[in-house]
């Protein structure tokens, strides 16, 4: 399940008195894991590029 699914996935309210008192904070932390997704894919996404590269260059010496 991707994070933005989680999140959509998720009630905004609850009337269990345990899972309203957690929600909220775990709302709150899925929505600061976002950015840092993002920079983790752009990341994979430079070292793949690099990989291939990498192993194009090796083809054509």
């Amino acid at each position: 399940m991707q994070l933005d699914q989680l999140r959509g996935a998720l009630p905004t309210r609850s009337a269990d008195p345990a899972l309203a008192f957690v929600l909220p904070d775990v709302t709150r932390e899925l929505a600061t894991l976002a950015p840092l997704s993002a920079q983790l894919e752009e990341s994979d996404l430079t070292i793949s590029w690099y990989m291939y590269h990498n192993q194009s260059a090796g083809r054509v010496a």
